[in-house]
Protein backbone atom coordinates (compact mmCIF):
# COMPACT_ATOMS: atom_id res chain seq x y z
CA UNK A 1 0.00 0.00 0.00
CA UNK A 2 1.38 3.42 -0.92
CA UNK A 3 0.24 6.44 1.01
CA UNK A 4 1.14 9.83 -0.45
CA UNK A 5 1.09 12.71 1.98
CA UNK A 6 1.82 16.38 1.37
CA UNK A 7 3.46 17.68 4.47
CA UNK A 8 4.05 21.25 5.55
CA UNK A 9 6.88 20.27 7.85
CA UNK A 10 10.67 20.09 8.09
CA UNK A 11 13.52 17.54 8.55
CA UNK A 12 16.77 17.18 10.49
CA UNK A 13 20.33 17.77 9.36
CA UNK A 14 23.27 17.70 11.71
CA UNK A 15 25.63 20.66 11.65
CA UNK A 16 28.26 18.26 10.24
CA UNK A 17 25.92 17.37 7.37
CA UNK A 18 25.29 21.07 6.70
CA UNK A 19 29.02 21.74 6.49
CA UNK A 20 29.28 19.03 3.81
CA UNK A 21 26.25 20.34 1.85
CA UNK A 22 27.42 23.76 0.69
CA UNK A 23 26.39 25.07 -2.71
CA UNK A 24 23.31 24.23 -4.82
CA UNK A 25 22.58 20.98 -3.01
CA UNK A 26 21.89 22.90 0.20
CA UNK A 27 18.48 23.73 -1.29
CA UNK A 28 16.87 21.44 1.29
CA UNK A 29 18.10 23.69 4.10
CA UNK A 30 15.23 26.07 4.60
CA UNK A 31 15.67 28.06 7.76
CA UNK A 32 18.61 28.68 10.08
CA UNK A 33 18.78 30.11 13.55
CA UNK A 34 21.80 31.40 15.41
CA UNK A 35 25.09 29.51 15.26
CA UNK A 36 24.18 28.09 11.85
CA UNK A 37 22.06 25.32 13.32
CA UNK A 38 18.95 24.31 11.40
CA UNK A 39 15.56 24.91 13.01
CA UNK A 40 13.10 24.03 10.23
CA UNK A 41 14.31 21.84 7.39
CA UNK A 42 12.87 19.52 4.77
CA UNK A 43 15.31 16.86 3.61
CA UNK A 44 15.70 13.48 2.02
CA UNK A 45 18.54 12.73 4.48
CA UNK A 46 18.02 10.52 7.57
CA UNK A 47 16.91 12.46 10.64
CA UNK A 48 19.04 13.14 13.69
CA UNK A 49 17.34 14.16 16.93
CA UNK A 50 20.36 15.32 18.96
CA UNK A 51 21.17 18.41 16.83
CA UNK A 52 17.72 19.90 17.38
CA UNK A 53 17.77 19.03 21.07
CA UNK A 54 21.05 20.92 21.34
CA UNK A 55 19.64 23.82 19.29
CA UNK A 56 16.57 24.46 21.44
CA UNK A 57 18.52 24.05 24.69
CA UNK A 58 21.18 26.49 23.45
CA UNK A 59 18.48 29.08 22.66
CA UNK A 60 17.72 29.35 26.41
CA UNK A 61 21.24 28.88 27.77
CA UNK A 62 21.83 32.61 28.36
CA UNK A 63 18.27 33.50 29.38
CA UNK A 64 17.36 34.52 32.92
CA UNK A 65 15.61 31.17 33.31
CA UNK A 66 17.59 28.67 31.25
CA UNK A 67 16.23 25.44 29.81
CA UNK A 68 15.07 23.43 32.79
CA UNK A 69 13.50 20.93 30.41
CA UNK A 70 13.93 19.68 26.88
CA UNK A 71 11.25 17.48 25.39
CA UNK A 72 11.83 15.59 22.14
CA UNK A 73 9.80 13.41 19.80
CA UNK A 74 10.90 11.14 16.96
CA UNK A 75 8.08 9.92 14.72
CA UNK A 76 8.68 6.73 12.75
CA UNK A 77 6.92 5.03 9.87
CA UNK A 78 4.73 2.25 11.24
CA UNK A 79 3.58 -0.90 9.47
CA UNK A 80 -0.16 -0.27 9.67
CA UNK A 81 -2.66 2.56 9.41
CA UNK A 82 -6.32 2.18 10.38
CA UNK A 83 -6.05 -1.59 10.25
CA UNK A 84 -4.42 -1.66 6.82
CA UNK A 85 -0.89 -2.82 6.09
CA UNK A 86 1.65 -0.15 5.13
CA UNK A 87 4.80 -1.07 3.16
CA UNK A 88 6.30 2.43 3.04
CA UNK A 89 5.36 6.11 3.06
CA UNK A 90 6.19 8.73 0.48
CA UNK A 91 6.28 12.27 1.82
CA UNK A 92 6.14 15.35 -0.38
CA UNK A 93 6.32 18.99 0.65
CA UNK A 94 6.21 22.43 -0.89
CA UNK A 95 9.26 23.65 0.97
CA UNK A 96 8.50 27.41 1.24
CA UNK A 97 5.09 26.61 2.73
CA UNK A 98 6.71 24.16 5.15
CA UNK A 99 8.97 26.88 6.52
CA UNK A 100 6.14 29.37 6.90
CA UNK A 101 3.98 26.78 8.63
CA UNK A 102 6.65 25.90 11.17
CA UNK A 103 7.55 29.53 11.78
CA UNK A 104 3.88 30.13 12.58
CA UNK A 105 3.66 27.05 14.82
CA UNK A 106 6.84 28.06 16.68
CA UNK A 107 5.48 31.60 17.18
CA UNK A 108 2.16 30.24 18.46
CA UNK A 109 4.00 27.91 20.85
CA UNK A 110 6.09 30.83 22.13
CA UNK A 111 2.92 32.87 22.75
CA UNK A 112 1.26 30.01 24.65
CA UNK A 113 4.37 28.99 26.59
CA UNK A 114 6.69 32.02 26.92
CA UNK A 115 10.43 31.35 26.77
CA UNK A 116 9.81 28.06 24.97
CA UNK A 117 11.76 27.34 21.78
CA UNK A 118 10.77 24.71 19.21
CA UNK A 119 12.52 23.04 16.28
CA UNK A 120 10.77 20.73 13.83
CA UNK A 121 12.54 18.66 11.18
CA UNK A 122 10.79 16.53 8.58
CA UNK A 123 11.94 14.05 6.02
CA UNK A 124 10.54 13.75 2.51
CA UNK A 125 10.79 11.03 -0.09
CA UNK A 126 10.29 7.30 0.17
CA UNK A 127 10.59 6.00 3.74
CA UNK A 128 10.55 2.38 4.85
CA UNK A 129 8.94 0.95 7.96
CA UNK A 130 10.85 2.04 11.06
CA UNK A 131 12.55 5.05 9.46
CA UNK A 132 12.19 8.41 11.22
CA UNK A 133 9.90 10.85 9.43
CA UNK A 134 9.73 13.74 11.90
CA UNK A 135 11.90 15.04 14.74
CA UNK A 136 10.62 17.67 17.16
CA UNK A 137 12.30 19.31 20.16
CA UNK A 138 11.13 21.97 22.59
CA UNK A 139 13.07 23.62 25.40
CA UNK A 140 11.59 25.62 28.24
CA UNK A 141 12.44 26.70 31.77
CA UNK A 142 9.58 24.39 32.86
CA UNK A 143 8.92 20.71 32.15
CA UNK A 144 5.17 21.03 31.54
CA UNK A 145 5.72 23.79 28.99
CA UNK A 146 8.40 21.80 27.14
CA UNK A 147 6.08 18.77 26.91
CA UNK A 148 3.14 20.91 25.80
CA UNK A 149 5.09 22.82 23.14
CA UNK A 150 6.62 19.61 21.76
CA UNK A 151 3.19 18.01 21.49
CA UNK A 152 1.73 21.17 19.96
CA UNK A 153 4.37 21.26 17.24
Amino acid sequence: MRIGIEIAAAAALSTDMIARRRGPEIGRLLYCLDMGAPAFVVTTEPLELQPIIDLVARRLADAAASAGAVSAFLGKVRNENRGRRVDRLEYEAYEPLAVKSFERIAAEAYERWPDTHVAVHHRIGRLSIGEASVAIAAASPHRADAFAACRYA
